[in-house]
């Protein structure tokens, strides 16, 4: 809460100076289900998450800068508390050299529910800048990031550079700092990294995730951790406008992972990689992936908890539509198996239901000076008032 309340009031510093253009009232609310309960404990826990990500916010825009200011909630049903454990899976801390069995992490701390949300974005010819809170929604590959976390931090708080006015070209860099150091708990903070080209039919992307847990103030024992996920997804695609199928692509996802586990001994680094390749086929709002994964010591600790096996395989079907212009539909189902002989097997469904709406609450009229010849051929002047 202290990061979100410091973001509040920087950012209301360029609000009283400023000359408000207009204000408007945005909503959008996501209804979602997550069911996980589809393979063993060991490697993902068997859980399923049912409720709403409400986000209201006021926008107050001037000349390229808009000021966000208002709150998102996550509204579970029936369930009256989320704790990150739950849904991260595996035993990684728990075997972690210099850590009891009863020790507790930041995965043991509860999911804020509701927090403020505070965005001030500047929008430039080519780039834009946003500082305080800005959505999660990057377009990470699901091997360096699980789809799980989308309902458990639909906003983050830092800072991101933003490059995505070019229709073939995308850029994004930003840090998420989730927790400062304080006596009892270590600072942790995420650096993001994803630049993709997009030409015609096919696709490549260049990802990087840090994620890092320390803090010299109080520095805590365990001292620290670290986990880099790296991938370069590559797609080779052909467009197919008039046939049953508008697009076939093949993809290959290497993955490069490096993991220091909570020890003193910072010298103690495991080194993973992977690399999966799939097979993609669309028709309109239809998409269907299938693929194959081969790896050795892999650990993206926020990624696909499978890719932690030495090969799995999977089958992937997607519906994304609109229904009207202000409520989108995605269902998704996916399932294989996965262990050395691959004889676990799992099962994900997904759906989400999100509905945005807007009204605008103040727009500053304009003046424009224009000219006009009276009955004699002389000028003059008046104002027509505008919207």
């Amino acid at each position: 809460m202290r990061i979100q309340f410091t973001v509040f009031l920087l950012a209301l510093l360029p609000l009283a100076a400023a000359d408000v253009q207009s204000a408007s009232m945005n909503v959008q609310n996501t209804g979602y289900v997550k069911n996980m309960e589809g393979s063993d404990f060991s490697t993902r826990t068997p859980r399923t998450l049912f409720g709403n990500v409400l986000l209201g916010t006021i926008d107050f825009a001037q000349q390229q800068n808009t000021l966000q200011l208002g709150a998102i909630g996550i509204i579970p049903f029936d369930e009256p508390y989320l704790i990150w454990g739950d849904y991260h899976g595996g035993r990684r801390f728990d075997e972690s050299a210099g850590r009891s069995t009863t020790e507790k992490t930041e995965y043991d701390r509860p999911v804020q529910l509701i927090q403020p949300f505070v965005s001030y974005r500047f929008e430039g010819k080519h780039n834009d800048f946003v500082f305080g809170s800005f959505r999660s929604e990057h377009p990470w590959h699901e091997l360096i990031k699980y789809d799980v976390y989308e309902f458990l931090r639909p906003a983050e708080t830092g800072f991101q550079l933003l490059y995505n006015k070019h229709p073939e070209w995308y850029q994004e860099l930003y840090i998420n700092w989730e927790l400062t150091n304080q006596p009892d708990q270590k600072e942790n903070f995420h650096v993001g990294s994803i630049s993709s080209w997009k030409p015609g039919a096919a696709s490549v992307s260049a990802q990087i995730f840090y994620l890092h847990r320390g803090g010299g103030e109080y520095p805590q024992k365990p001292m620290v951790s670290e986990n880099i996920s790296a991938a370069l997804p590559v797609q080779l695609g052909m467009a197919l406008p008039f046939s049953f199928l508008t697009r076939v692509a093949v993809e290959s996802v290497p993955l490069y992972t490096l993991d220091e586990p909570d020890r003193e001994d910072k010298s103690t680094w495991n080194n993973g990689k992977g690399v999966l390749n799939s097979l993609i086929l669309e028709n309109r709002h239809h998409t269907i992936k299938t693929g194959y994964w081969t790896g050795e010591k892999v650990y993206a600790e926020e990624g696909l908890p499978f890719s932690k096996a030495a090969r799995f395989a999977y089958i992937d079907y997607e519906l994304k539509t609109k229904l009207g212009q202000t409520t989108e539909l995605l269902i998704r189902f996916s399932g294989g198996a996965f262990g050395d002989s691959l004889s676990k097997s799992f099962i994900d469904q997904k759906m989400i239901l999100r509905w945005r709406g807007n009204l605008t609450l103040f727009q500053q009229k304009t003046a424009v000076t224009t000219q006009k010849l009276d009955s004699s051929g002389q000028a003059e002047n008046y104002t027509i008032p505008q919207e």
